[in-house]
């Protein structure tokens, strides 16, 4: 499914740019609720358009 790869692709993207590799390691120590609280906003978009291609997927 090539639509799991472009995701994939734009969260690594959108999290190399908003984080230092230390920064990112620090935030995987953490609880995975704290992980959510902070990576999340970072690629919700790539969240979003995953979800659509998803939904329209199923919809064919």
């Amino acid at each position: 499914m090539k639509e799991i790869g472009g995701y994939c692709e734009c969260s690594i993207d959108k999290i190399q740019k908003n984080f230092t590799q230390k920064e990112y390691i620090e935030i995987s120590k953490e609880d995975m609720k704290v992980q959510e609280e902070k990576l999340l906003p970072s690629f919700k978009n790539c969240l979003n358009e995953y979800q659509e291609k998803i939904k329209k997927r199923s919809s064919n």
